[in-house]
């Protein structure tokens, strides 16, 4: 995709936020016939984190000598299947080839927990004019409470914006 073309994407409200996909937790698998030449394969189980939200303001910050945008998004997040966090992050998004984009944002609950994030992921369009990201998020958290997990956990992400602003994504916890 040519600058001009992301950059229209950008004006049509195509930004990304955060990200998530898949459906398998990480663990580590071995293969090979030693120890001197196995290899460790990452496979994926059940998202830590799913979420669904929406796009909430855009700017652009650069222009030269690649285009550099800001998007803030806010989500309802269901972390561990039954812990509900509102989430609150912005993206900012380097459009070079490679796509790369870093990011932080907080997590509260209602009980007034709170964890923060940051990550960094590598977005590209797909056929359907969706925005899709993928990456890794690390948390910290000072929390005792429901979201104490969530200290020094290393998340992978996928995550996906649709041409309205609408946010998807899911996070897998790295072991």
């Amino acid at each position: 995709m040519s600058v001009s073309a992301v950059i229209a994407a950008v004006f049509n409200h195509q930004i990304p936020s955060v990200a998530f996909a898949q459906t398998q937790q990480p663990s580590m698998m071995m293969t090979g016939s030693s120890s001197a030449n196995a290899t460790a394969t990452p496979t994926l189980g059940t998202p830590v984190i799913d979420e669904k939200g929406m796009v909430t303001g855009q700017r652009v910050l650069e222009v030269s000598p690649w285009p550099k945008t800001e998007a803030s998004f806010i989500a309802n997040d269901t972390l561990r299947g039954n812990i509900a966090a509102s989430e609150t992050g912005t993206y900012t998004s380097i459009m070079r080839a490679d796509g790369s984009s870093y990011g932080q944002g907080i997590f509260t609950t209602k009980d007034g927990d709170v964890a923060t994030w940051t990550g960094q992921g590598i977005g590209h369009f797909t056929q359907d004019g969706k925005l899709r990201f993928h990456g890794s998020l690390f948390y910290s958290t000072p929390s005792t409470g429901k979201l104490a997990f969530l200290n020094n956990m290393v998340g992978v992400f996928s995550y996906e914006v649709d041409a309205t602003g609408k946010t998807t994504g899911k996070v897998w916890e790295w072991k």
